[in-house]
């Protein structure tokens, strides 16, 4: 999961909710046949992968920050082509 997509998804889950929603709040999902509420669920999620993700995204950003100051890109279809090909 990318650093937005996993902001997107605990913003969603962790919507405010006023108390007599939050009484009926939305399952994320089951686990073991117990069902884990939404925003504990988002919580969670964020306490567990946002630093890591964090990290990663600022470390991404600063090397296109520095590749493009030098005058450097590469096309998504390149990088996509390249990708394949390892794979295969």
């Amino acid at each position: 999961m990318t650093t937005s997509s996993l902001f997107v998804v605990a913003s969603l889950l962790l919507a405010p909710l006023s108390p007599a929603q939050d009484s009926g709040a939305r399952m994320a999902l089951r686990i073991d046949g117990v069902e884990v509420p939404a925003g504990e669920y988002g919580r969670w999620l964020l306490e567990a992968q946002a630093s890591r993700l964090a990290l990663q995204f600022a470390e991404g950003w600063k090397i296109e920050q520095v590749a493009a100051d030098r005058g450097l890109s590469v096309e998504t279809a390149e990088v996509d082509g390249a990708v394949n090909e390892e794979v295969q």
